[in-house]
């Protein structure tokens, strides 16, 4: 991020399904200088976050990331010595441990998508999306819908 003010990074296995509408950026500085897609991990837990009704298997996806503040990767880092953290090989802890920290702990779903989930990415099995729902970035299986251009 030195030399750019914010980034969006694509895992390997996400692709442009649509052309990129001349509105990106700004849709995306619209929500948090954080943001990507919320998933459902099968053998992933965040233990800190105590279950009952809070979700311990929802993080934050890294198949599409969007960062726009220079501070958050250095920020990501700090989470290397907690020892909440289990499966400290996977990104998408160290995502989960910052959402969750930002805002003083897990606050619900429905904020994570008011301030966290991107509008242009659609991932298998995201926590938000339809597999029909086709946004600008996603999984390069769901280019057989309808609408994928």
């Amino acid at each position: 991020m030195q030399d750019f003010d914010r980034i969006v990074y694509l895992d390997w296995d996400t692709q442009p399904l649509q052309p990129i509408p001349s509105t990106f950026w700004d849709d995306l500085a619209k929500k948090d200088d954080f943001q990507a897609p919320l998933y459902k991990y099968a053998s992933v837990k965040m233990a800190h976050r105590g279950g009952g009704k809070i979700p311990t298997k929802v993080l934050p996806c890294g198949a599409f990331l969007y960062i726009a503040d220079k501070s958050i990767p250095s920020e990501l880092l700090k989470f290397e010595d907690v020892d909440y953290l289990a499966n400290k090989w996977l990104d998408e802890v160290y995502y989960g441990a910052w959402t969750d920290d930002k805002y003083d702990g897990w606050q619900s779903l429905d904020f994570y998508r008011e301030h966290f989930e991107p509008e242009c990415c659609n991932i298998r099995r995201g926590v938000f999306n339809k597999d029909d729902d086709i946004k600008v970035f996603g999984h390069p299986r769901l280019r057989h819908l309808k609408g994928v251009k």
